[in-house]
């Protein structure tokens, strides 16, 4: 990755043929210097031109099946509690919608975690919007304690969403994936 400075622009190129067809999302953060609260997301897709190549897909040998791995990650939290939660490829948000506060189990740890081991609970966490994109949920999180939200953002504490659900549950005909179970394989737990 490059940046021009007199035309600020982000240039990619990738080292290898085995980038080809696929598509990146990140998010670029810009930040206030001398400020930990002030900070504005930007959100970018990357897609590299060219033909994807069998050595270089995210799957692997399951029997006979390739299965394709999908991870989610916590894209954001902002200081008013609202954020979002990524996954890599789309799934079936109506499921995901309908069994949300069964598939995920969520928390949240302060820098007291290694002493005490203790996982907190929040006051309240609600998701707010299912995109149509089946790859985005937003949410908004209540702390007892509002101020530990700021601390939460300061990336002094963390929060955890983690799969609380066993495989065969949110696999099956009706589920988590779209298309045949067989050849989705869920990364981050």
């Amino acid at each position: 990755m490059l940046f021009t400075n007199a035309t600020n622009t982000l240039k990619f190129n990738p080292n290898s043929k085995k980038y080809g067809g696929r598509t990146f999302y990140f998010t670029i953060v810009v930040k206030e210097k001398n400020s930990d609260s002030v900070k504005y997301s930007f959100y970018a897709t990357v897609r590299v031109t060219g033909n994807s190549t069998e050595d270089a897909e995210e799957a692997y040998d399951i029997g006979k099946a390739k299965a394709t791995q999908v991870n989610y990650t916590i894209v954001n939290v902002d200081e008013k509690g609202k954020g979002s939660l990524r996954f890599t490829s789309p799934i079936h948000m109506k499921w995901l919608e309908e069994n949300f506060h069964e598939f995920f189990k969520i928390y949240w740890r302060d820098t007291q975690y290694r002493k005490t081991k203790e996982n907190l609970e929040l006051l309240d966490f609600k998701p707010t919007n299912f995109s149509s994109d089946a790859m985005t949920v937003e949410f908004e999180i209540k702390f007892a304690k509002p101020y530990k939200l700021g601390l939460l953002v300061k990336k002094s504490d963390r929060l955890h969403i983690d799969v609380n659900m066993t495989k065969e549950k949110y696999e099956g005909e009706y589920g988590l994936w779209l298309g045949d179970p067989e050849t989705y394989e869920l990364g981050t737990t």
